[in-house]
């Protein structure tokens, strides 16, 4: 299972399950780095996705309330992006920023695919991550880079139930706290490789069963 908090529910229920992290954390960072590439710099994957506003079209009374709520979100994630873009500028970094979502919808399987193997390629060329997107941070610890995960808008138990096991992997901050971390030299529990490795170790064993 992806997270403990799956696995438990699975155990509940008379499953056999154990707890092994995503698929993605198998993903080995020589794939995806040229060989003649200098990993460097920071890449920055959708920091603030969750507080990104959005009208919710379930139903016209959810509709009228995310309307209501809509300028005084806009100006909440505004606000906290540029605080966060600041920060970033001051630092002694180059600074790579992209999204995880595609502005247009993917046509193929291998087109996916494609956009996928390009994003991994970004990540593997950088030295630290943040982000707020698990698929983001799982493959960037699995190739070794520092990673800091903003919780900022983490309130729904089902996402929070998500990070179950993987907190303790590599940094997970709100906005206030990100700016007492020091970049140069981010002590990042994801130094645990031996684990990383028991997972890839874990994770193979089965695919290759």
């Amino acid at each position: 299972c992806r997270d403990i908090y799956t696995r438990d529910i699975l155990l509940e229920k008379g499953i056999n399950a154990y707890y092994s992290s995503c698929i993605t954390t198998t993903i080995d960072r020589n794939n995806y780095l040229k060989s003649k590439t200098q990993a460097e710099g920071i890449i920055v994957i959708g920091a603030f996705d969750r507080l990104k506003p959005t009208l919710d079209y379930k139903s016209s009374v959810k509709l009228l309330l995310s309307i209501f709520k809509y300028p005084f979100k806009k100006i909440d994630y505004t606000l906290k992006l540029s605080k966060f873009n600041r920060h970033l500028k001051s630092q002694n970094f180059k600074i790579k920023r992209y999204s995880q979502l595609n502005k247009r919808p993917i046509k193929s399987h291998n087109e996916g695919l494609n956009l996928a193997s390009e994003m991994l390629e970004k990540i593997a060329e950088s030295e630290v991550m943040i982000t707020s997107r698990i698929h983001a941070a799982l493959p960037a610890l699995a190739m070794g880079l520092k990673v800091v995960f903003i919780d900022e808008g983490l309130k729904h138990d089902n996402h929070k139930q998500r990070l179950s096991g993987l907190r303790n992997y590599f940094t997970s901050t709100n906005l206030k706290d990100f700016f007492m971390i020091n970049l140069d030299n981010l002590i990042n529990a994801q130094a645990d490789r031996n684990h990383v490795k028991k997972i890839k170790l874990t994770i193979n064993k089965f695919l290759n069963q």
